[in-house]
């Protein structure tokens, strides 16, 4: 029998044939769909990244996908309790992560101390952070530090040709902070020996809270 499209000629066969035209095969049309739509903090870098890291890996099996739901997935990793040696070994040294042991001074109850130094202590081994200085070098290695706001500005709105301009407050690069030190470098005489330029690498911190108990929503 011969198909529903025939009847409307060739150009409908090549729509057919080649509906993923101008990219080169149907895998690139599909992953540059999932690009296109969605959110729009996707970037072509990351892009890259999947594709290099994870899609073209020789390992990649896109069998083992079937039912995949990243929910479940963020669930398992949650809540995995496994050997603290395999653990340990999620935190390469190569990516700069330090192993350490924290004490912490605990109350007993029902019990008085003189001081918080004669109270029991509390030992919590496998800790692992990253020095801050480590975090902004891997931030400059990455491709998306291309497209980093590393000039400062001031920003401002006219609500009309008859008003004065306001100054607009938004992001860390317009912010009167990162002008103050980004001038103040520029001010300092250059390195002789470096022909790169001088920025700012400006960081925002914060922390999530943390949550005191099982039951509640007392938060630290």
């Amino acid at each position: 029998a011969r198909p529903w499209w025939s009847g409307f000629g060739s150009s409908i066969r090549s729509v057919k044939d080649d509906f993923f035209v101008p990219f080169l095969n149907t895998t690139v049309f599909h992953l540059m769909c999932w690009f296109y739509s969605g959110s729009n903090m996707k970037s072509l870098a990351e892009l890259d990244c999947l594709v290099d890291e994870v899609i073209l890996t020789d390992d990649f099996d896109k069998a083992h996908l079937t039912g995949f739901r990243a929910v479940k997935e963020v669930d398992h990793l949650d809540n995995y309790q496994g050997d603290p040696l395999d653990i340990r070994s999620s935190f390469l040294g190569m990516d700069g992560w330090i192993e350490t042991t924290v004490k912490i001074r605990l109350p007993a109850d029902g019990v008085q101390h003189t001081s918080e130094m004669s109270s029991p202590e509390f030992e919590v081994p496998a800790l692992f952070y990253r020095r801050l200085l480590d975090v902004i070098k891997s931030a400059f290695r990455e491709a998306s530090a291309e497209h980093f706001h590393l000039s400062p500005f001031k920003m401002f709105f006219r609500p009309s040709p008859n008003e004065p301009a306001e100054r607009v407050y938004s992001e860390i690069y317009s912010s009167p902070a990162m002008l103050k030190v980004h001038e103040a470098i520029k001010s300092n005489p250059p390195d002789p020996d470096c022909k790169l330029e001088t920025v700012v690498a400006a960081v925002m911190l914060w922390s999530d809270s943390t949550h005191l108990a099982s039951f509640g929503s007392a938060s630290l």
